[in-house]
């Protein structure tokens, strides 16, 4: 994962291409602002999100498509800045506070965005394809500058240790950590038959598994009772 902890979201100025647009992660269309302009594409191919003016969301529905994921509207208020993150990234939360810009601001995000505490204010109206974990304290702050999530939002309580890819965890790590954690799992993670049942309920304050969380036998009924969030699987490796 990229550490942004000093790096803002960045603006994003919204493509005005024409022809056939194709093979593209992310195609911003909110710099265009009349259908004329939109008209001077003849197809779109290969895109996982579009994004548009809800103005022009009928307009964009009668260009040709192909394998097009998602078309995700953008309001229309003149003077909005649509910011956007891609990929993987961990940021602090004075990122998000927005200072210069407008309460109407947007702030796409295609990914994971992981929050890190402290956070007080967030500036910006939030679309989230993709996975936002942040804390707890701010579940509300979050759900209120939502307008659109496709995706999960994960709120922890405790520090986040978070499984992107694939990853064992042994007694050694868990005795080695001076405090709790909360475990997300968003790849493949594998607890090892070395880690006692009292370590694991020590050191884990609670699991949000949207991977494969994998246990010896003896930890199964702790990392259930553990789980807060799960749209994975978790299963025993004995």
């Amino acid at each position: 994962m990229t550490d942004a902890d000093a790096r803002e979201p960045q603006e994003s100025s919204g493509s005005q291409p024409s022809g056939v647009v194709q093979n593209m992660a992310v195609l911003n269309l909110t710099g265009i602002k009349s259908a004329d302009e939109l008209r001077r594409i003849s197809g779109i191919s290969n895109v996982a999100v579009v994004l548009v003016r809800a103005s022009l969301e009928g307009v964009l529905a009668q260009i040709p498509m192909h394998n097009v994921a998602m078309i995700v509207p953008i309001p229309d208020d003149e003077g909005i800045t649509v910011k956007m993150q891609t990929g993987q990234m961990r940021i602090s939360g004075w990122a998000l506070q927005n200072p210069t810009g407008s309460p109407s601001d947007i702030l796409v995000v295609v990914g994971q965005l992981v929050l890190d505490p402290p956070v007080s204010t967030i500036g910006y109206k939030l679309v989230v394809i993709g996975q936002l974990i942040a804390p707890k304290e701010v579940e509300a702050e979050i759900s209120s500058k939502l307008v659109t999530l496709v995706g999960q939002a994960v709120y922890y309580h405790d520090h986040p240790y978070i499984v992107f890819g694939s990853e064992s965890l042994g007694k050694e790590f868990f005795e080695l950590l001076d405090h709790s954690i909360d475990l997300i799992v968003m790849g493949e993670c594998t607890v090892n038959k070395d880690v006692s049942v009292d370590l694991f309920r020590e050191k884990v304050t609670g699991i949000h598994n949207l991977g494969e969380l994998k246990v010896p036998n003896q930890l199964l009924a702790i990392a259930q009772a553990k789980t807060v969030f799960n749209m994975g699987m978790i299963q025993t490796m004995d």
